[in-house]
């Protein structure tokens, strides 16, 4: 009986932690977050975000479709970069992971856990504190820091995404010439 057992019950474990997606590891789900951000798939992202990501990464797919480049070249260029992830450093409900392009620009991004599951944490005051962060590693002054600060303070959601509706029209109107 022990010997059936056994084998059946490490079956349903294998099963169990392939049915999670990878919620369950914060460094798998920040891995396929930015594969899919690779592919410019930013639907596929959203799945591995957390819900207060929505709107930027909702402001980066109008952003994207208004984009006057060429998205094939874009994504071959996007494809042939190396992506490396260290370890995830898990502090309760959240967890951080090192993201390092191409062996030289490396990035810690915050990860939280929503409903039992991790996600990547990609909305604005997220992204801001990273990116204040990144500033002050790479020496910027103290008034660049507060320029930073109130060009973010000023972006709200609503005027960001206003911004971006306006150069879409204005983006529109000139193909129609």
């Amino acid at each position: 009986m022990k010997k059936t057992l056994l084998p059946l019950l490490a079956i349903v474990m294998l099963a169990l932690a392939a049915c999670s997606g990878g919620s369950g590891d914060p460094k798998s789900v920040a891995k396929k977050f930015f594969e899919a951000f690779k592919t410019m798939d930013i639907d596929e992202a959203a799945k591995y975000a957390t819900k207060d990501s929505k709107q930027m990464l909702d402001m980066m797919k109008m952003g994207m479709s208004f984009a006057p480049v060429n998205k094939d070249s874009l994504k071959q260029e996007m494809a042939k970069q190396k992506i490396e992830y260290g370890d995830a450093v898990i502090n309760g409900d959240e967890a951080t992971i090192s993201v390092t392009v191409d062996g030289k620009d490396k990035t810690d991004f915050k990860l939280k856990k929503e409903e039992g599951a991790w996600k990547v944490a990609f909305d604005k005051n997220t992204l801001m504190k990273t990116g204040m962060e990144k500033m002050q590693q790479k020496g910027a002054s103290a008034e660049e820091m507060e320029d930073a600060q109130k060009a973010m303070d000023m972006l709200s959601g609503d005027s960001l995404k206003q911004v971006m509706e306006e150069a879409g029209d204005v983006l529109d109107s000139m193909k129609m010439k």
